[in-house]
């Protein structure tokens, strides 16, 4: 086989049916965001309003952040310099992780790089360590909702969006006794919607359902 022409082949199907992913180079500016220039494919510089972000509070603008940022660089260096389980683990992990617990009404938090890696490895974990457990998803879960779920090969059934009806029948379909875990967002990242986390909750107590809450979306803005 021939792997450099088929890779090729490969490549040139995703440009020609419009799939292959190009990464915009974003200058972005502390002074002026949301506004920002970008690179085009072709090398040419446009200029335009950043919709898209996840920056929804700005933190990454903000003059204190960035001040505080640049003070504990000076001090303790860029980077932890390993992993958490070796000597990655700061005062600064630490202390962040703290607050969070406290602010959300936590026993305890735990940083991740990011919220996909804290997805995926989250469920996984529940999935191969709770016997039996049964997990019912909202359709409209986020990628990484799906693939935590699916890693670990438990049985899943997936309720209608926002559907408490459907995901009642789910829950009553299920023998009482079956470990259960309701996994939700409670701002939809791909549509915007907004979860009926009551509600929700109230079938989780009823059904004696574990829920767990993707906030990355609504955390800071509306919460769950």
């Amino acid at each position: 086989m021939d792997y450099q022409s088929f890779l090729n082949q490969k490549l040139q199907q995703l440009k020609d049916n419009g799939s292959y992913r190009y990464f915009l180079e974003v200058n972005k500016s502390a002074q002026h965001f949301p506004n920002f220039y970008y690179t085009d494919e072709k090398g040419e510089q446009h200029a335009a309003v950043n919709w898209c972000s996840n920056d929804y509070l700005s933190m990454s603008t903000n003059e204190e952040v960035i001040a505080k940022l640049g003070f504990v660089t000076h001090r303790s260096g860029t980077g932890s310099g390993g992993t958490r389980n070796i000597s990655g683990t700061t005062n600064h992990h630490k202390e962040l992780e703290t607050t969070l617990a406290t602010w959300h009404k936590k026993e305890a938090a735990l940083l991740f790089n990011g919220a996909y890696q804290a997805n995926v490895t989250t469920l996984q974990t529940l999935g191969k360590n709770i016997p039996g457990l049964v997990f019912f998803s909202d359709e409209r879960n986020h990628a990484s909702i799906i693939e935590g779920i699916r890693g670990c090969k438990n049985e899943k059934k997936i309720f209608r969006h926002n559907d408490v009806g459907h995901l009642e029948e789910l829950l009553h379909s299920v023998p009482a006794d079956k470990p259960k875990l309701i996994v939700i967002e409670s701002v939809y990242s791909m549509s915007g919607t907004i979860s009926p986390v009551k509600a929700i909750l109230n079938l989780a107590k009823k059904y004696n359902a574990l829920t767990y809450v993707d906030e990355v979306h609504g955390v800071g803005l509306y919460g769950a």
